[in-house]
């Protein structure tokens, strides 16, 4: 097995498009879905962001807001979530738990 400054000058010496390709098929690897063992590693909300392609949340806002204009008003949300837990209800009632 070779030592890290060993592949380090190996890279080095290979043609600036083939370096490219090598960084390319690096950050796609990167990128790649996630495999069964890392659903289970803990990963900061800047990481996940990374991998997802998107920007990171900077406020709390950013991420409780989202969806606020979905609703008229606190009685049309209150309305959402009661026919939610009646729905439940019917659910339990006919023997079928949700």
């Amino acid at each position: 097995m070779r030592t890290f400054d060993e592949v380090l000058s190996l890279v080095r010496s290979l043609p600036p498009s083939v370096r490219q390709r090598l960084r390319d098929e690096l950050a796609a690897e990167e990128n790649a879905a996630p495999s069964d063992d890392d659903f289970w590693h803990e990963r900061s909300v800047e990481e996940l962001a990374s991998l997802q392609g998107v920007a990171a949340p900077k406020t709390l806002d950013d991420v409780l807001g989202k969806g606020n204009d979905l609703w008229e008003d606190g009685a049309d949300f209150e309305s959402f979530v009661h026919g939610i837990y009646e729905r439940r209800r019917e659910t339990e009632r006919e023997g079928n738990p949700t």
